[in-house]
C-alpha cells in the first residue's frame, strides 16, 4: 500500500504539472513566489549582522534571523538548479557565456563597489560586523566575490560545472559524485583551498539536487499527499535545526540536514497547495535587484541609525522593522523607478546585462 502511495505521490507528467502555475509569459508563478520567499529570508538572515554593526542588541531575534540564516542560501541554489531544469540546457559555450554575463559580470561590479564603499564608509569608524577590505580582498574578488557577492561569484562557478557535466560528460551518477565528494571534503577539511571556498563551493550539491527534482519530476501534484510529506519535511528540519548541537564535521552534516529537510519541505509544499503570491511572485521576479543592492539599503539605515543615536534608546522590535523595510523596499523602488522613468532605464541592465548583451 505505501509504495502504491508512493507512486501516485510522483507527478506523472511534467509539462501537465506545470501548466497550472504558468502565466502567459512562461514564468512559473509557484516558482516566483518561492523564490521571493527565499529571497526575503535572505533579507532577514543578513539583519543581525547589520543591526549590531549599528550597536543594536537583536537578542532572541538575533537568534530566529540567525536560524534563517542556516538555510536561506541553499534554498536559492536549490530553486536556481530547478529552475535550469525547467528549460533544455543548449551548448557549453553558449550556457557559460551566459552565465559570464548573468552571474558574473553583476558580481565583480557589485563586489568592487561594495569593496570601495566600506573602505572609504566605515575605515574610520567604530562599526563592527564590518567587511573593511584590504589589498587581498581586491586580487580575490575576481575568484570569490567580496561579501554578500559570493553568492553570485559561487553560482557562476556552479552552473559552470553543472553544463559541464549535463553537456560534455552527460553523465548524471559522474555528475552526483563530483557533488558529494565535494560536500564530502568540505566537511571533513574546510576550506583547504587558497581561492575558492569549498564550503560554499558545495552548497552545488543543493543546485544538483533541484534540477533532478524538476527534471525527474519528484514533487507532487496531489495537494494531501504534498502537504502531508512536506509538513513532514518541515518538522524534521526544524526540529534538527533547533534540537541537535555538535561541533566539527558533525556539525556540518547535521546541518546540512536540516537545511535540506526545510527547502525541500518549501518546494513540496508551494507547488502541492499551488501558492501563487502577487508580492512574493513580484519580489521573485525581481530578487536579482533585492540581492544586489539590499546592502546598501541596509548600509543607509546603519549610518543613520549609528550617528543618530538611536543605539542607545535600547529599542528592538522597531529597529528590526525599519531595517527589513529599508532592505527590501529599496530595492523594490529602484525597480520602479527604471520601469516607470524614462531616463533610468540603463539601470537595468547594470542587474541584468543579458538583456543589453544577448548570447
Amino acid at each position: 500500500m505505501c509504495i502504491k502511495w508512493l507512486q501516485g505521490f510522483r507527478a506523472s507528467g511534467l509539462q501537465g504539472f506545470r501548466a497550472s502555475g504558468l502565466q502567459g509569459d512562461g514564468r512559473d508563478i509557484v516558482l516566483d513566489s518561492l523564490r521571493g520567499l527565499a529571497i526575503i529570508f535572505v533579507v532577514i538572515g543578513h539583519m543581525p549582522d547589520w543591526l549590531e554593526s549599528a550597536g543594536v542588541d537583536c537578542g532572541i531575534y538575533g537568534s530566529i534571523m540567525g536560524w534563517v540564516y542556516k538555510f536561506h542560501l541553499p534554498l536559492l541554489f536549490m530553486l536556481s538548479g530547478y529552475a535550469e531544469g525547467i528549460r533544455p540546457p543548449q551548448s557549453f559555450k553558449r550556457e557559460f557565456l551566459k552565465s559570464v554575463v548573468n552571474l558574473y559580470i553583476p558580481c565583480l561590479f557589485f563586489s568592487y563597489l561594495q569593496a570601495f564603499l566600506n573602505l572609504l564608509v566605515f575605515s574610520s569608524s567604530n562599526f563592527v560586523n564590518v567587511h573593511i577590505p584590504g589589498m587581498s580582498h581586491f586580487l580575490t574578488i575576481p575568484f570569490a566575490g567580496f561579501f554578500n557577492y559570493w553568492f553570485l561569484c559561487t553560482l557562476f562557478l556552479v552552473k559552470t560545472v553543472h553544463f559541464f557535466f549535463v553537456c560534455v560528460v552527460r553523465n548524471q551518477y559522474i555528475h552526483f559524485a563530483f557533488w558529494v565528494i565535494i560536500f564530502i571534503l568540505a566537511g571533513f577539511f574546510g576550506n583547504f583551498t587558497p581561492l575558492v571556498n569549498i564550503w560554499d563551493f558545495s552548497r552545488g550539491l543543493y543546485f544538483f539536487a533541484g534540477y533532478v527534482i524538476c527534471t525527474k519530476n519528484y514533487v507532487s501534484r496531489g495537494k494531501t499527499p504534498g502537504f502531508l510529506c512536506g509538513t513532514a519535511f518541515l518538522s524534521a528540519g526544524l526540529l534538527i535545526l533547533f534540537a541537535v548541537h555538535s561541533d566539527g564535521a558533525a556539525r556540518f552534516f547535521v546541518n546540512a540536514a536540516g537545511a535540506s529537510c526545510v527547502i525541500f519541505s518549501l518546494l513540496i509544499l508551494f507547488y502541492a497547495l499551488n501558492v501563487s503570491n502577487k508580492f512574493l511572485s513580484f519580489c521573485g521576479l525581481y530578487s536579482m535587484v533585492i540581492y544586489c543592492i539590499h546592502n546598501y539599503a541596509a548600509m543607509i539605515f546603519r549610518i543613520s541609525y549609528k550617528l543618530g543615536g538611536f543605539s542607545s534608546y535600547g529599542l528592538v522590535v522597531l529597529p528590526c522593522i525599519v531595517c527589513f523595510a529599508m532592505a527590501l523596499f529599496v530595492p523594490l523602488g529602484v525597480v520602479w523607478l527604471y520601469k516607470n522613468v524614462k531616463c533610468l532605464r540603463w539601470i537595468e541592465y547594470i542587474f541584468y546585462p543579458g538583456k543589453l548583451i544577448r548570447i
